[in-house]
């Protein structure tokens, strides 16, 4: 994930390298159905099935698939062998797990980029951008804001297995909250962060990296904690859509 990418809006900075490719045909069937996504027209967890689509959107049934393919690395949607893809849900439980594992892989990565001294300014960018998001009561550009963040601290780590694993973490868990971003408490969302970025990138400054990297597993606990029920919040609303994800946009 380069530098330009950081600078693209959502779907694309979840998925720069699989949008960059490929005919114009899946880029529009693709944009069209993230736009449903967002809109929540297709509701977290609902399947989409190819034949179904195909037929709707009058094109073939492999474009949809490639179309599909490209909202799976963006996150938007998740798609297991045999089964028909579904858009991204996670539960309480899924993103309790993946701040766990965020703050073993972003831990590394402030450890690493610390001691590479690399210069820290994609991050206070990325600061920045939240706070002012914050200031205009901006979900989506938060939202965006604090994606960016994490990604850049994953590349600035060098190292791209680090920069892999954390994307793999971040890519379902941000679609997700951008998918569901109508139902956050927004103030309650920036009153926590705001304060653990900016000392993230503080102390990533001293020069210390095992300090570095012990905050930021703090960091991520903290936020977990603090915002637990933000995130409890999240995953209720998708769920409270159960009957019609079972029966919808097939």
């Amino acid at each position: 994930m380069d530098s330009q990418a950081l600078d693209l809006p959502l779907g694309s900075l979840l998925g720069a390298s699989a949008s960059t490719t490929g005919s114009l045909v899946k880029q529009e069937l693709a944009r069209s159905l993230r736009d449903l996504i967002l809109r929540g027209a297709i509701r977290p967890g609902a399947r989409i099935v190819e034949g179904k689509w195909a037929a709707k959107l009058g094109v073939a049934q492999a474009s949809i698939r490639e179309a599909l393919n490209i909202l799976v690395a963006e996150g938007f949607v998740e798609k297991n062998s045999g089964r028909s893809a579904r858009v991204v849900h996670l539960s309480a439980e899924d993103i309790t797990q993946i701040y766990q594992l965020r703050g073993v892989v972003e831990g590394l990565a402030a450890r690493l980029a610390t001691e590479r001294r690399v210069p820290l300014e994609p991050l206070d960018a990325a600061l920045a951008a939240m706070t002012q998001a914050a200031r205009q009561h901006d979900v989506d550009q938060f939202v965006q804001g604090d994606l960016r963040f994490h990604l850049s601290l994953a590349e600035l780590s060098g190292n791209r297995y680090v920069m892999e694993q954390a994307r793999r973490a971040l890519v379902p868990l941000f679609a997700f909250i951008y998918i569901m971003r109508t139902n956050l408490n927004i103030s309650e969302l920036w009153t926590a962060a705001l304060p653990l970025h900016a000392e993230i990138i503080q102390i990533m400054r001293r020069g210390n990296p095992f300090l570095a990297e012990q905050f930021v597993v703090h960091a991520m606990r903290e936020f977990e904690r603090d915002t637990s029920h933000v995130w409890g919040n999240l995953s209720a609303a998708a769920e409270s859509d159960d009957a019609d994800r079972e029966n919808d946009v097939n």
